[in-house]
């Protein structure tokens, strides 16, 4: 039996690149397309915290927005609503 546990963004990629749908994901790892989901959202939303972490560091030593930007892949505004605290989850 599969572990949910060894999904991984590089792993989902991989998958939805395959054409796999999200019911075909969830059967290969043995749990509920909610469950699946759940998961799927908790993941993304760690991957938020680890970049906005990531932008924040980076501009305490000085760098702007764009330079941000440009270095993790989102945009100016993005960087703009991390640091207000208005991003929406």
């Amino acid at each position: 039996m599969k572990r949910f546990e060894e999904l991984t963004f590089k792993k989902l990629e991989q998958m939805k690149e395959e054409g796999k749908t999200e019911k075909e994901i969830s059967e290969y790892f043995d749990v509920t397309v909610t469950t699946f989901r759940l998961v799927k959202a908790g993941m993304l939303h760690a991957r938020w915290l680890t970049q906005s972490e990531i932008a924040k560091r980076m501009r305490e030593r000085g760098m702007s927005r764009k330079e941000i930007a440009e270095c993790i892949g989102v945009s100016e505004s993005t960087l703009k609503e991390w640091e207000t605290g208005d991003a929406v989850d």
